[in-house]
């Protein structure tokens, strides 16, 4: 019998890996077409080039669940460096990149946060860590939690972090999502060995680790899924 980890890894890698199939075919075409003469190279330099990776990977972050947004960054970044291949006015775009980022790091927290209001996720109980909702801006905290019916929520850590320990809790029965958003700061999560856990993060130069020295993969039914996005930070999940 399958465990909940095996049958939500299939249904999700399932679309993702029709859209990739499809990128490599097109890649493959293209490649042909270079090799044989068809594609003039000026074409061919731009399709191989690491600006049109970081606007593949975007497509592909799409084409995911609740990775919307990351995926139109990735884009937005890749034709930034792109145009000016095509163009004689980079000038002009390096005086509107800086500012273009920060408004669509804006756009990024607002549409995160309306539509996690609108998921309906459980209010935050302010006396309840089942669900947690923890905001490191330009500063850092330290908890300790010992819930036993933890069932996720959020973390947002900008140019600052978090640290959760979770040594005395539990999970929640089922599927718990944990929503992370880290742009130039982190979190660390220090959990017990039974934890099932699952990243589904995407990262622009950065990252979310699993450091556990030792773990569970699915015994008990429950998982917590760690969802979300990293630009120039990440996360740690650890045991101690």
């Amino acid at each position: 019998m399958r465990t909940i980890n095996e049958r939500h890894h299939n249904r999700h890698n399932g679309s993702n890996r029709f859209v990739l199939g499809g990128l490599i075919i097109i890649a493959g075409i293209f490649l042909v077409l270079k090799n044989i003469g068809v594609l003039p190279w000026q074409v061919g330099e731009i399709i191989f080039s690491w600006q049109m990776l970081l606007i593949v990977i975007g497509i592909i972050s799409i084409s995911r669940k609740n990775n919307f947004v990351p995926g139109v960054i990735l884009i937005a970044i890749g034709s930034y460096f792109l145009i000016p291949e095509f163009t004689n006015t980079p000038e002009m775009f390096s005086k509107f990149f800086w500012g273009g980022i920060l408004m669509l790091l804006g756009v990024m927290i607002i549409f995160r946060t309306m539509t996690y209001r609108g998921a309906n996720h459980p209010r935050v109980d302010g006396d309840s860590q089942d669900y947690i909702d923890e905001v490191a801006i330009f500063g850092g905290s330290e908890k300790r939690l010992t819930t036993k019916n933890f069932r996720g929520g959020r973390i947002t850590s900008i140019f600052g972090g978090s640290t959760l320990d979770f040594s005395d809790s539990k999970l929640s029965e089922g599927v718990s999502e944990l929503d992370v958003m880290s742009v130039f700061g982190g979190f660390k999560l220090v959990v017990p060995f039974d934890w099932t856990i699952k990243i589904e993060t995407t990262s622009i130069m950065g990252g979310v680790s699993d450091k556990r020295s030792k773990y569970n993969d699915d015994a008990s039914g429950k998982l917590l899924i760690i969802k979300g996005m990293s630009i120039f930070g990440g996360g740690e999940i650890s045991n101690y």
